[in-house]
């Protein structure tokens, strides 16, 4: 049976699981709960990435100040890109007024350099107990029961958040949850196990493969479907038996805890791990220069200052 995931990619509130399985409510309304005191969210007002991004980041922070006169307007960068952010914010409303504020800008010669902004979870802000985090503790597998992914563009956004309230509530019902932070995924996984949790079987002229012992997490997979965004996942696959295609649950998955791989011999055939999917490469922005780009900046012409 080949099958193709449909994930439902829309956000909603979900009361429970269906019959048979553990209800868990999940806070998914794209907004931190009531009494979040801390500062949560940003706007994103640009991504500038390629060669050079690390000093065009720092004249474009600097004119953004000038020109607008916004405070709060900082970059972070990274290895491939920088972003340009603006002020902090505790909640995706708190944060309209200033992203409005940003898309309707106009610069001196003309441009809308910020039309594309996006509200975004504040970068490098600690979400979660620590001990609640699967690379506190010790072992090399565990089951990944959920997958959490921000969707700016439909008000979905929180994921970190999401995912550690799930945990919260899962734990609440003594089972033991743990999350784990990607670069654009958070995962839910439960429970942690061992290398004696699975066999490896070798067969003649085949590679090996592995065959999971220990009962545990076979009730973990059949108490908790695979969830995304806080909806069960569904495969597209065909019946065998008539070809017609059919809808079926995805199923939880036995995977290596993020960066345990090495704890197991090379010659093993690994579990499907878990993997951090990264959105697709972001163009540059409208007005930023890149490498061959003869575009002009948005805050000035050349040879201006």
């Amino acid at each position: 049976m080949i099958a193709k995931s449909l994930r439902y990619l829309l956000p909603a509130a979900m009361a429970g699981l269906l019959a048979g399985c553990d209800a868990v409510a999940l806070n998914t309304s794209g907004i931190l709960a009531v009494g979040q005191e801390d500062d949560a969210f940003t706007i994103l007002l640009m991504t500038l990435p390629g060669e050079g991004h690390v000093e065009l980041a720092k004249r474009y922070e600097k004119e953004t100040r000038d020109f607008t006169g916004w405070k709060n307007v900082f970059v972070l960068h990274k290895a491939d890109r920088s972003d340009l952010y603006w002020g902090k914010y505790r909640s995706i409303e708190e944060a309209q007024k200033n992203l409005k504020t940003a898309k309707a800008y106009i610069s001196p010669i003309g441009m809308r350099p910020f039309t594309k902004a996006l509200t975004v979870p504040l970068p490098g802000k600690q979400v979660g107990p620590p001990e609640w985090n699967i690379e506190n503790v010790k072992g090399p597998y565990t089951v990944l029961i959920a997958d959490f992914y921000d969707i700016p563009e439909a008000g979905y956004v929180g994921r970190k958040q999401f995912a550690v309230d799930y945990c919260q509530k899962l734990r609440e019902k003594g089972v033991e949850a743990y999350y784990h932070h990607g670069t654009s995924h958070s995962a839910v996984m439960v429970g942690v196990f061992d290398e004696s949790a699975v066999k490896v079987i070798q067969e003649e002229n085949r590679s090996p493969r592995k065959e999971i012992q220990d009962p545990r997490v076979q009730e973990i997979i059949r108490r908790f479907p695979f969830m995304v965004n806080g909806r069960e996942s569904y495969l597209k696959a065909s019946d065998p038996r008539t070809g017609a295609a059919v809808r079926v649950r995805e199923e939880s998955k036995f995977v290596y805890i993020p960066g345990r791989k090495e704890t197991l011999m090379e010659s093993e055939s690994p579990p499907p791990r878990v993997k951090d999917k990264p959105r697709r490469p972001t163009t540059a922005p409208k007005g930023a220069p890149v490498k061959g780009d003869t575009r002009e900046a948005p805050f000035s012409r050349p040879g201006q200052p």
